[in-house]
């Protein structure tokens, strides 16, 4: 595999799961937006829920989803 071919599954994986979490926020799928707060210790989302609120999951699951989407393009758009 070569370093072009590696680069290319890279961005071919952040681009899904930016997807993904941009679907799921807007979905607002519970386990992505709403995780209970007795997994805090353990998932980040759960985490940021119980110090934040709900409101700033789903605000900061777009913007990580929009910069995993973005992140790509660039990269193919500076080839």
């Amino acid at each position: 595999m070569s370093l072009s071919s590696g680069a290319a599954v890279l961005n071919a994986l952040a681009l899904t799961i930016g997807v993904i979490l941009v679907v799921g926020a807007y979905r607002h799928w519970s386990w992505l937006v709403d995780p209970p707060i007795q997994w805090a210790p353990y998932y980040s989302q759960a985490w940021l829920k119980k110090i934040l609120g709900t409101r700033v999951v789903v605000i900061w699951t777009y913007f990580v989803g929009l910069v995993l989407i973005a992140t790509p393009l660039l990269a193919i758009w500076a080839r």
